[in-house]
């Protein structure tokens, strides 16, 4: 019996600590997000891609991904890369009035990564038809 009630003794105040956050509900409060089209968020999406990218390659070269697959990750979060960094350098020229000189309006195939020419229903490189954005 009293074995019992040292063990109840130790027991009780760490299932308390440990269950505690679980009966307040309100913990720490996260970060509020950036709004999506901050330059701050687009900042965030180009260097997720990047380290996609970066992963990407060591699977590979660990054998963890085929060649296959690499290719097609690595278009796809090229896609992303580029596509974020042409919403930042659309939102740069926004916010300071002034154009950089270069072209900001650049079509990516959505499926290769590829830049795709401002005409015509297909990708070049890999026939995937286009979407009007």
């Amino acid at each position: 019996m009293s074995s019992s009630i040292v063990l109840l003794i130790a027991v009780l105040p760490v299932a308390l600590f440990v269950l505690w956050p679980l009966f307040v509900g309100e913990g720490v409060a996260d970060a509020p997000s950036p709004p999506p089209d901050s330059t701050e968020a687009l900042e965030n999406r180009k260097r997720a891609a990047y380290a996609a990218i970066k992963e990407a390659e060591f699977d590979q070269r660990t054998g963890k991904l085929s060649d296959e697959d690499y290719d097609s990750l690595v278009a796809r979060y090229k896609n992303q890369a580029l596509e974020a960094i042409v919403a930042l350098q659309a939102a740069t020229t926004t916010a300071t009035g002034k154009d950089s000189g270069r072209g900001t309006k650049v079509s990516f195939c959505g499926e290769c990564g590829t830049k795709a020419p401002k005409h015509g229903k297909y990708c070049p490189t890999c026939g995937t038809q286009r979407t009007k954005a």
